[in-house]
């Protein structure tokens, strides 16, 4: 199963997008979003209609793939996010295909949950990158954000 969760969009400076969107199009955080800042990155969630924006600002000039992307791409859509379960079917189902996947683990970004999530490669064919994130493994507010998605 697949549950459509976010768009992620990488910027340079965090709090100014979050003012243009309340701004221009009237979104905040809310209480269904957050903004927070680790030790690498800066999120800053917005909630709407089922769905939501996630805006990450790189805080160091470290070589990874969110810098990587904003010097040669400038800000702009990273990726979308699908929340999906059966993790390990899906991702050895894609492996199968070729896929090269980038893959990693998160245990930052909700304390307690450790939660697998792997990417789909642009030159995969889907014009951008997919993100799949590991819909049992996350908490439970986050699953059920994903039971609400479209």
């Amino acid at each position: 199963m697949k549950k459509f969760s976010h768009v992620t969009f990488l910027v340079k400076d965090l709090d100014k997008t979050l003012k243009a969107y309340k701004s221009l199009l009237g979104l905040v955080p809310g209480t269904k979003g957050f903004v927070t800042e680790f030790p690498t990155v800066k999120i800053g969630i917005l909630p709407f209609d089922g769905a939501r924006i996630e805006f990450l600002q790189p805080t160091t000039d470290a070589d990874d793939i969110f810098n990587r992307f904003l010097h040669e791409h400038g800000e702009g859509i990273f990726s979308y996010c699908f929340m999906i379960d059966n993790y390990d079917e899906e991702i050895r189902k894609l492996k199968d295909q070729g896929i090269e996947l980038m893959e990693a683990t998160q245990d930052w970004l909700f304390p307690g949950y450790s939660f697998r999530l792997a990417w789909i490669p642009p030159e995969a064919g889907l014009g951008i990158r997919v993100e799949l994130a590991e819909y049992d493994a996350l908490p439970p507010s986050e699953q059920q954000w994903g039971d609400e998605a479209i």
